[in-house]
C-alpha cells in the first residue's frame, strides 16, 4: 500500500516537473535550487 503511494506521488512529481520543463526553464532551475537546498 505505501508503494502505490509513493508511485502515485512520484508520477505526480514528474508530472509537475515536466510541467515546469515546459513552462519554464527559469523556473525549472529555481526548482532544482529548491531540491537542492532541501536535502542538503
Amino acid at each position: 500500500m505505501t508503494l502505490l503511494i509513493d508511485l502515485i506521488y512520484i508520477t505526480r512529481e514528474m508530472a509537475k516537473l515536466a510541467f515546469v520543463i515546459i513552462t519554464s526553464p527559469f523556473a525549472f532551475v529555481g526548482g532544482l535550487l529548491l531540491l537542492a537546498s532541501q536535502y542538503s
